[in-house]
Order: structure tokens, then sequence, then C-alpha cells
């Protein structure tokens, strides 16, 4: 199960510096990864 919480999300988008958007964890990917296998 994936959570998600609105509010952090939006301050995330509205304060965080633009370069961070482009990272995504490896162990979420590799998470999924194995969910899907």
């Amino acid at each position: 199960m994936a959570w998600d919480d609105e509010a952090v999300t939006r301050t995330r988008f509205e304060a965080a510096n633009d370069d961070s958007f482009g990272y995504y964890p490896q162990w979420i990917s590799s998470g999924m990864e194995q969910l899907a296998g």
C-alpha cells in the first residue's frame, strides 16, 4: 500500500528546490518491481 498526504505533498511542491523533483529512491523502485514480479 502506498500512503499519500495531500498537505505534505502540496508543501513539498511549494517549498522544495526544483532539482529535488528528479530524485526517486531506489528502494521504492525495487519494492514496486518485487510486487509486480
